[in-house]
């Protein structure tokens, strides 16, 4: 078995660890929803207890954390697929880091007049906070990204062949351990990564439309049944795309396409068109009835550009990957 380098070992501690405390955050959360006898509930939207909330709320932290341990004990035996989940969490942490540092970089802070009289600098230093904590976010992404695609890392997760007796001038018995140049049926890395996060986008439908979550499709806000249709079709294309990626299927690559091309299109129609602020604002007014009263943000120019930008990155990087592993697809055969 390979020896597991310094680095390895490191990056499966801090996800253990770190893993371990959101799992505590989940627990907490768990242990309020079952010891509190009633928890308040919010005047302005009773049809949405708040008991569905916390239990969305724990699910947010569960999940990650459960994630973490895996593949953080994954990594600690030497498991490839742990490395591929840790690329794939480090892509969402790359995605999170720089989507939080652009927005909070162009996007006001709210900022009670009390709060700005008690402490003038507050909006300055939550922006600073916010601004540092992204690019936390996005540097260890980066990291974890680098450090799982370098050859002698990848070297480390690979099964070894048992040894060949050879003839002629090694005698027999004494072949080394060949390690195999692929143990994914020749699928690329980009590709699993592609899948694991399609299906990780999946787990956020089902509370999109229990939150009642209106929907933009081509610049146009869908609610009630059509966004619930909408949402459903969404989910189908990541399970279906998906599972034919993992597959290596050329249909799969096709579709992906279109669907990160349509993501694309659709990221732009919403944020550049010029009434981007109205709706953002009919966005808002659509869930007073399950929040309550939210408060109306009077957002820069900036912001809507930057979620443009965002929204076109985010779709052209699988796109890219997709088009240049063409190659990968064509041997598997139609």
């Amino acid at each position: 078995m390979p020896r597991r380098s310094v680095g390895v070992s490191v990056i499966a501690i801090l996800a253990c660890v770190g893993s371990a405390f959101t799992l505590l955050v989940a627990v907490f959360v768990a242990s309020m929803m079952l010891l509190l006898p009633t928890l308040p509930q919010n005047s302005q939207a009773p049809g949405f207890p708040m008991r569905a909330v916390m239990a969305l709320v724990m699910a947010v932290y569960l999940a990650p954390a459960i994630w973490g341990l895996c593949s953080g004990i994954g990594l600690w035996r030497l498991k490839n697929w742990a490395r591929i989940c840790t690329l794939v969490f480090a892509g969402l942490l790359c995605c999170m880091g720089l989507f939080g540092g652009l927005v909070a970089l162009v996007m006001p802070i709210p900022v009670t007049a009390a709060q700005q009289a008690q402490m003038p600098e507050i909006g300055t230093v939550m922006k600073v906070w916010t601004i540092g904590l992204a690019l936390a976010q996005l540097g260890v992404g980066v990291w974890w990204l680098i450090f799982f695609l370098r050859p002698k890392v990848i070297a480390q997760f690979e099964p070894l062949r048992p040894p060949v007796p050879f003839q002629g001038e090694m005698p027999i018995g004494e072949a080394a351990m060949v390690a195999p140049p692929s143990i994914t049926g020749g699928r690329p890395v980009s590709i699993t990564v592609i899948a694991c996060l399609l299906f990780v986008g999946t787990a956020f439908f089902p509370f999109l439309m229990l939150m009642h979550t209106p929907t933009l499709f081509l610049g146009k806000i869908l609610t009630g049944p059509a966004a619930v249709g909408i949402l459903l079709a969404f989910m189908v294309a990541h399970v279906g795309i998906g599972v034919g990626l993992l597959k290596v299927q050329p249909w799969a690559r096709v579709a992906g396409l279109l669907y990160f091309g349509f993501a694309l299109v659709n990221g732009s129609l919403t944020w550049l068109r010029p009434d981007a602020q109205e709706l953002m604002r009919t966005m808002m007014k659509s869930q007073s009835s399950m929040f309550g009263p939210v408060p109306l943000i009077e957002l820069p120019r900036a912001y809507f550009i930057v979620m443009a930008i965002l929204g076109i990155v985010v779709a052209a990087i699988p796109m890219y990957f997709l088009a240049t592993r063409k190659a990968a697809f064509e041997r598997t055969g139609v």
